[in-house]
């Protein structure tokens, strides 16, 4: 007798009964479905990318972590994890929240105001200023191309930092050469720019703004990179009850019968446990299980759940807390209450107030002496970007 065990559900079993065919997804000819190219981040320390700093055979550029992907990953952590997206959100809108102003336009005639609108128009500039900072917090680095027509600079275009590599910086050694590839993952003909010089004559010119932590002289790396290994583990915290939600069966039960089943009657059981019993939609469905005689019933035997589902809960409160701490940011600000706070409304205030003098205000600084250094070079007058002020639920409402 061979003892065959079918785990997680019931369900009605009758060897005469129509077989069930498998629901499966109409394909639509003609049309070809791309995703986004995941890269595995399994075994990988996110928090330490490895930049050597120094060139590999057959290249002339600084690979960006091990396998030269490290800045996809960070796009890919941002797509992936709940908390680290609302983090990057959040600071976002607290630099740009409320726009900018231009330096004496309301002085301005009417063909200076013109240059300004046109100017927006053309560099689609206040979708920029927002890409930019974005950029900046969730990479430490914003990149635009400049174009000069030969005689002048007329417009510029932002460049996602996945999508660069640089040749090597250095104490003495300005960054020389930038590699533009839209796909970094098959390398192919990376496209040659260089730095924007004064003077310089070539159509197509690189303008950066990094933010250096100490670890690389040719990459910048965002503040927040001590949290990355958790950002990943939130990433798989969604995926893992989204895959529990989809396929689980419940009640988990272990079928053991007394006969060897034929190909036809195997097949029929597992379609109607796939097409009844998985899933959301059959949860806790009840079922009946139909045999001819007590010597073909199933001997039937309801598995113990784990308690792995409190470690779960842990682990997703945690991780929570340590994004938005490495963020500068208290997790109560984000809606996270802490263990052992109060929540205070008092508390909430404060950590607004702490969080626009740590992280906001010299951040807010460096974007907007980055945005007016790309208007220098266009002959532009400066902007000037409008303070955000962080109110929090304790505030009154008039002032909301």
């Amino acid at each position: 007798m061979k003892i065959i065990n079918r785990d997680m559900g019931l369900f009605n079993l009758n060897k005469n009964k129509k077989k069930v065919e498998q629901e499966s997804t109409p394909k639509e000819e003609g049309k070809k479905v791309t995703l986004l190219n995941t890269i595995s981040t399994e075994n990988m320390d996110l928090s330490q990318p490895f930049i050597g700093d120094e060139l590999r055979a057959g290249t002339n550029w600084v690979y960006f972590g091990g396998n030269n992907l490290y800045p996809n990953i960070l796009n890919q952590l941002y797509l992936s994890s709940p908390m680290h997206s609302a983090c990057v959100d959040f600071k976002t809108w607290s630099v740009i929240g409320e726009g900018y102003e231009w330096e004496g336009y309301d002085k301005m005639d009417g063909l200076e105001k013109i240059k300004v609108k046109t100017f927006e128009r053309t560099n689609k500039f206040k979708d920029s200023f927002r890409k930019l900072t974005r950029d900046y917090i969730k990479h430490g680095r914003s990149i635009v191309l400049l174009h000069f027509n030969g005689e002048d600079y007329d417009k510029f275009k932002v460049v996602d930092p996945s999508e660069i590599r640089n040749s090597k910086g250095g104490l003495f050694t300005d960054i020389q050469q930038y590699f533009y590839s839209d796909n970094w993952l098959y390398r192919t003909n990376p496209r040659v720019f260089k730095p924007y010089r004064v003077g310089s004559k070539d159509e197509w010119q690189i303008f950066e703004i990094k933010n250096e932590v100490g670890s690389s002289r040719t990459y910048g790396l965002p503040d927040w990179l001590s949290s990355a290994n958790w950002q990943s583990v939130s990433a798989d915290l969604g995926l893992l009850h989204k895959s529990a939600l989809e396929n689980g069966i419940q009640p988990s039960v272990i079928f053991s019968y007394p006969y060897l089943m034929g190909d036809e009657e195997d097949e029929n059981w597992m379609a109607n446990m796939r097409n009844n019993q998985k899933g959301v939609k059959n949860y806790n469905k009840a079922m009946k299980i139909e045999h001819n005689g007590l010597e073909n019933s199933p001997d039937i035997r309801v598995l113990e759940t784990s308690d792995n589902h409190k470690l779960f809960e842990q682990t997703s409160k945690e991780q929570k807390e340590e994004i938005a701490i490495s963020h500068n940011i208290n997790p109560a600000l984000m809606g996270v209450r802490v263990a052992g706070s109060l929540g205070a409304s008092d508390e909430i205030k404060f950590s607004a107030m702490q969080f626009e003098k740590i992280w906001l205000n010299d951040n807010r600084n460096k974007m907007e002496e980055f945005l007016n250094d790309i208007l220098s070079i266009f002959n532009m007058t400066p902007i000037e970007i409008n303070k955000t002020e962080i109110k929090t639920f304790g505030d009154k409402k008039e002032d909301i």
